[in-house]
């Protein structure tokens, strides 16, 4: 024994190993000569690791992960897996040891991170990303760096204030059905600023940054979790975010906007319009005490039926500008219409959007317009009727279609066209057009389409004039009287 462990020894002095790096060479491997004594530091180093199983193929019993430390990407099959580990599945969050005696990055005594959370407790954590757009974000607690912690911005009690990376947050633990834990009735302690949050980030949390998206759509509705609130945050709306296409900064000559003075991103401003252009449809908001402008678009406007004026008192906030884009103010509401800044649901959705009288108004004048024109023409006011008819529902499928479909998607594009519309409010179908528009608020505010409208109204009334009137006694228009 003492012979073969020499010989051992000279082999692998021989071929020159380095053995307290963890390398041997191939020719090593090839004779299998490894000193007896060095065998356990060249099968693992114990440094633990952290990291997520990115890849893993049940039928193969093998996958990936990404530790968080370096961002490396580490081999494991099921002979890696700790005893009481038995199903893995892409997403775990894992510890794991590195495997020193393969040539490639290989991960050992892997094992399932189970941090002892309970719900109900409190928590405070540190942010490490917040998606606008999705309004929501994710941190870490400072005693177990490797679980994310999930917050919702319709679960923050403070709703004027909007999280920001480096954010303390302290709220109640809960755990969503899918496993994942978040924090509800979560209250902003503090702020650090981003650039000394940025150096606690590991690298493979850019990767779990990429994936907020995909965690953020299995996080729970406000039904799957019991909240205790008080009757003020009862009364506040959910915070969701809403996606805008920024518009372009016009060239006012009336306001100079002053890229110093730019509105704070992500707080809750007052202000009042002025300068509102209701036909190009932008305008600028004065605020605070040294009277500075802010731009907004139309679609900024958080309304279903209502425009800007100028000189209405008005609140809003900006989100941080993309590079080389001026801020502007992405949402706006009126003075008293807060509660729906960040939501979803508009002030004036759900509330009547017309006044009756108006629409009674609008029906009673397309029949007496019908009704006149039976007075000569039974036949002619038949066909108006039917045309009236269609294009009411034209309208009213048009609307539909704006409201329930992205304006980059297929059936976007296959709406009604406004030609067409125009078409049967000229060949008689304006007292439905005049119904729909006023029923369903659509086709009002678009100037251009306006003018057109009430245009073809009064060429098919000065048509059905000649038709029944000024040609009354033509053989051929005959057969159109009664």
């Amino acid at each position: 024994m003492l012979t073969i462990a020499k010989t051992h020894t000279l082999r692998a002095a021989k071929f020159g190993p380095d053995i307290s790096s963890g390398r041997l060479p191939l020719k090593i491997k090839r004779f299998g000569c490894i000193p007896t004594d060095k065998i356990e530091t060249i099968k693992m180093n114990p440094q633990l690791h952290y990291g997520t199983i990115v890849h893993w193929f049940d039928a193969m019993q093998r996958g990936s992960i990404i530790a968080d430390d370096s961002g490396r990407r580490f081999f494991a099959d099921k002979a890696a897996l700790a005893g009481s580990y038995l199903f893995p599945k892409t997403g775990d969050r894992v510890c794991f040891s590195e495997d020193s005696s393969k040539e490639r990055p290989t991960a050992c005594q892997v094992e399932l991170l189970k941090p002892d959370y309970k719900p109900g407790q409190i928590l405070r954590i540190t942010l490490k990303d917040w998606d606008f757009s999705k309004n929501g974000g994710f941190g870490h607690d400072e005693n177990f760096p490797g679980q994310p912690v999930f917050v919702i911005g319709a679960f923050l009690t403070d709703q004027s204030r909007i999280p920001k990376v480096g954010d303390c947050v302290e709220g109640v633990l809960q755990q969503h059905r899918n496993g994942q834990w978040m924090l509800t009735e979560a209250a902003i302690q503090a702020y650090v600023p981003p650039e000394s949050a940025a150096q606690t980030v590991r690298p493979s949390e850019k990767q779990a940054m990429q994936r907020l998206s995909e965690n953020l759509q299995t996080a729970p509705a406000r039904s799957d979790i019991p909240i205790h609130k008080t009757p003020a945050e009862a009364k506040a709306a959910p915070l969701q975010s809403v996606v805008r296409e920024s518009a372009p900064m016009p060239d006012d000559p009336l306001v100079e906007y002053d890229e110093a003075a730019a509105p704070p991103a992500n707080r809750v401003l007052n202000g009042t319009i002025l300068n509102w252009n209701d036909e190009k449809g932008f305008g600028f908001i004065r605020y605070g005490d040294e009277h500075q402008n802010a731009f907004f678009h139309i679609s900024a406007f958080h309304y279903q039926s209502r425009r800007p004026k100028n000189g209405q008192a008005v609140s809003f906030y900006c989100k941080p500008p993309v590079k080389g884009e001026r801020r502007q103010a992405v949402r706006v509401v009126l003075r008293g219409d807060e509660n729906c800044l960040f939501g979803e649901q508009k002030p004036d959705e759900g509330s009547p959007d017309i006044l009756i009288s108006d629409l009674l108004t609008k029906i009673f004048t397309g029949a007496a317009y019908l009704l006149a024109t039976a007075y000569f023409s039974y036949k002619l006011a038949a066909v108006y009727l039917v045309l009236s008819v269609i294009t009411f529902f034209l309208y009213r499928d048009d609307k539909l279609t704006a409201q329930k479909t992205d304006k980059n998607s297929r059936a976007y594009a296959g709406r009604i066209p406004e030609n067409k519309l125009h078409a049967y409010a000229l060949f008689g179908g304006w007292p439905g057009a005049l119904a729909a528009r006023t029923a369903f608020n659509h086709k009002t505010q678009k100037v251009p389409f306006v003018y057109i409208f009430w245009f073809t109204i009064a060429v098919n009334i000065a048509i059905t004039y000649a038709l029944l009137i000024h040609y009354a006694d033509n053989p051929i228009l005959s057969i159109l009287k009664n």
